[in-house]
C-alpha cells in the first residue's frame, strides 16, 4: 500500500499532513505562489526528485514528490490544505501553528520552511 505525505518544518515548527487531498492542495498553494513571484519558492538542493525529472518551475503536471523551500505566505496556505500533525512547536508560546503563520505573514518577516512532498 502507498501513503502520501506532505510535511512541513522550519526552526519552530514541524508536521505533516497524509492523503493525496494534502498532496493536491500543498502543490495548488505552491503554484499559485510561485505564478506570484517564483522568488517564494526555491529548489531544495538535495532534492531527488530534482535529480530525476529537473526543478520544479511551478507547472501543473509535473513530478508529484519535491522537497522545495517555500517562504511563510506559502507555508501558511499549505497548512490550510490537510489536517497537519504537529511534532514540533518550539518558541511559539501557546499559539497553534496557524496563529504562528499568520503573525510572521502579518509582520512581514521573511521566513524560510522546507515542504516536502513524498511517497512513503
Amino acid at each position: 500500500m502507498t501513503f502520501y505525505d506532505v510535511t512541513l518544518y522550519g526552526s519552530k515548527v514541524a508536521g505533516s499532513a497524509h492523503g493525496m487531498a494534502a498532496v493536491f492542495g500543498a502543490l495548488g498553494a505552491v503554484d499559485k505562489w510561485y505564478a506570484f513571484d517564483p522568488e517564494f519558492v526555491r529548489n531544495e538542493p538535495r532534492c531527488e526528485e530534482c535529480a530525476l525529472t529537473g526543478i520544479y518551475e511551478g507547472k501543473a503536471g509535473t513530478a508529484l514528490y519535491h522537497t522545495l523551500l517555500v517562504r511563510e505566505q506559502v507555508a501558511r496556505d499549505v497548512e490550510l490544505c490537510g489536517d497537519f500533525s504537529w511534532r514540533k512547536k518550539k518558541g511559539i508560546g501557546r499559539r497553534v501553528p496557524r496563529e504562528y503563520f499568520e503573525q510572521i505573514v502579518q509582520e512581514g518577516e521573511e521566513t524560510w520552511f522546507t515542504l516536502d512532498i513524498s511517497e512513503i
